[in-house]
């Protein structure tokens, strides 16, 4: 595979649907040509039995024809149109794993051992943030939220921490502009049908969904492309997934926060499998 910016690749709904009117073009040629055999055979005649035998088979080859050649280019069509882009995957494979191993030496070298919270744009905030904290046990965010806080020693009565710019939040500016509508104040059902161009558009993201659940959201992500980084940074780095998420989750649980309006804390994180469910509680 010729290794490029953006590669496209059919989805497995276009490849089947190619493959039907591919093979109905086929059977549709076999006829045509079966109508057209039996013409030539018989001939012009003036003998009316045989004459109208030849004008039923012509009508019949021009029909299957038309038929043939209609399915094979729906068949072509459909092989075209019907694809999914998917990013590049070796360097961006590399770049995830990289910023993963990054983000993890320092979380650990801050002492910061908390569930991330991811915070919107609001008040002296002007864009959105993640929010680690230093302990586990609970979450009490800065009175004074601002673009100028990074560290947070708690002398408010807060719980300890360090604020940081989401890895995703560049890749939901990107959504933003694909869907020509901001996600701030949406709710989730919007957000989830804005955010598909991970899906259609980028080809990130092999599916995900995003549900309110007993209180809380639950959000399910699987990667498509990265599947392979995203299985290397599970196994290895799996405290990522509820600290300082790959871009991918990053960029969708940024959304989240921005499309509700209110911060939401990772309350627990499942990574075991490719489906990563991340259980979410609002702050």
């Amino acid at each position: 595979m010729k290794s490029r910016e953006i590669l496209r690749e059919a989805t497995p709904g276009g490849r089947a649907l190619s493959i039907v009117f591919f093979v109905i073009g086929a059977v549709m040629l076999l006829a045509a040509l079966a109508a057209n055999s039996e013409a030539t055979v018989i001939g012009v005649s003036v003998d009316p039995v045989l004459s109208k035998q030849y004008s039923d088979l012509t009508h019949l080859r021009d029909l299957y024809g038309i038929f043939s050649i209609s399915a094979l280019f729906l068949g072509a069509f459909s092989l075209i149109i019907m694809t999914e882009k998917s990013i590049n995957p070796m360097p961006a494979e590399a770049e995830m794993i990289s910023q993963a191993r990054i983000s993890s030496q320092t979380i650990i070298g801050l002492n910061l051992f908390g569930n991330a919270a991811y915070l919107p744009k609001t008040g002296a905030l002007t864009s959105e943030r993640t929010f680690i904290p230093a302990l586990k046990s609970r979450l009490r965010l800065p009175t004074a939220l601002a673009d100028a806080l990074v560290f947070s020693p708690g002398n408010d009565g807060s719980t300890p921490g360090a604020m940081f710019a989401p890895s995703g939040i560049d890749l939901l500016a990107a959504c933003e502009k694909e869907a020509k509508v901001s996600f701030a104040g949406m709710g989730l059902i919007a957000l989830e049908s804005h955010l598909q161009s991970l899906r259609f558009g980028f080809g990130l993201i092999k599916d995900f969904h995003i549900k309110e659940s007993e209180g809380g959201i639950v959000m399910r992500v699987e990667y498509s492309g990265l599947r392979n980084a995203c299985k290397t940074v599970r196994t290895e780095l799996p405290d990522t997934c509820r600290q300082m998420s790959c871009f991918g989750c990053s960029c969708i649980l940024t959304g989240v926060a921005k499309a509700i309006g209110q911060p939401i804390r990772v309350e627990s994180v499942d990574n075991a499998q490719d489906r990563v469910i991340f259980r979410l509680e609002r702050i």
